[in-house]
């Protein structure tokens, strides 16, 4: 993870939509449409041949590239409105997140593009039809509902708690997590990541939730990839000495 972080290049409040996505504030360039398009054509076909047949109902544009405090970093997503067969509605999370981890090949002006499957259009998101080429839910343009001091300190705060948090686990001596902890960490994160999409979906900032965007800079500034690393390296060592017995 680096040492000095810019916080706005991750948090802070454009004027105006993506210049790259939208040719309006009421439209999105056709060039761009069909190329969402044909990415979820392909997508749509590995889930035809994962599942039974169902139908979509639409194909939305939302997210953070959506509104109006994206960054350099912020990712394409793309959500399939679809009848969920009920006995995979259990399983929708775990499912989008095998979906999610296996589309490293489409990209979007060196971003990563994400398809999701969704039972109905998240409500208070910002969300365009790109089957129908135009707005469900229009993004608002507002202040952002904290301070830039009030910004770094929280951030701050939230780096260190995680570090105290990870440095409390029992650890083997060369500093190697156990198994359990291991289990810990990957639940800790979990629960930080729900917290931040229950803040996203539900709160009344939404995408300007500071809880929502704490989570979004720490992934982007790699401290998701550093954790998950550091717990697929502890189990490999964990492995590797009941191996030896």
């Amino acid at each position: 993870m680096p040492e000095q972080i810019n916080l706005y290049d991750h948090v802070r409040l454009n004027d105006g939509l993506c210049p790259v996505v939208f040719e309006t504030e009421d439209k999105i360039f056709e060039t761009v449409v069909s190329g969402f398009l044909r990415v979820v054509d392909f997508w749509w076909g590995d889930i035809q041949k994962l599942f039974d047949k169902f139908e979509y109902h639409d194909i939305i544009f939302y997210g953070d590239l959506a509104g109006y405090v994206y960054n350099q970093f912020s990712e394409v997503s793309l959500g399939l409105v679809a009848d969920i067969p009920e006995r995979m509605v259990e399983y929708l999370d775990k499912i989008n997140e095998t979906l999610v981890s296996n589309e490293v090949r489409y990209k979007f002006i060196n971003r990563p593009m994400h398809c999701r499957l969704l039972m109905s259009v998240p409500e208070g998101i910002p969300a365009y039809s790109l089957q129908e080429q135009k707005w469900i839910n229009r993004p608002v343009h507002r202040e952002l509902p904290f301070s830039g001091e009030e910004l770094c300190r929280s951030f701050a705060d939230y780096q260190r708690n995680i570090h105290e948090y990870v440095r409390s686990l029992p650890k083997h001596e060369n500093n190697i997590l156990t198994i359990e902890s291991c289990r810990q960490l990957e639940q800790f994160l979990q629960n930080q990541k729900q917290k931040a999409k229950e803040a996203w979906l539900y709160s009344a900032e939404h995408e300007y939730s500071l809880e929502y965007l704490l989570w979004r800079t720490f992934k982007e500034v790699g401290g998701v990839k550093y954790f998950t690393s550091y717990v697929a390296d502890s189990y490999n060592y964990n492995i590797n000495v009941l191996e030896q017995f």
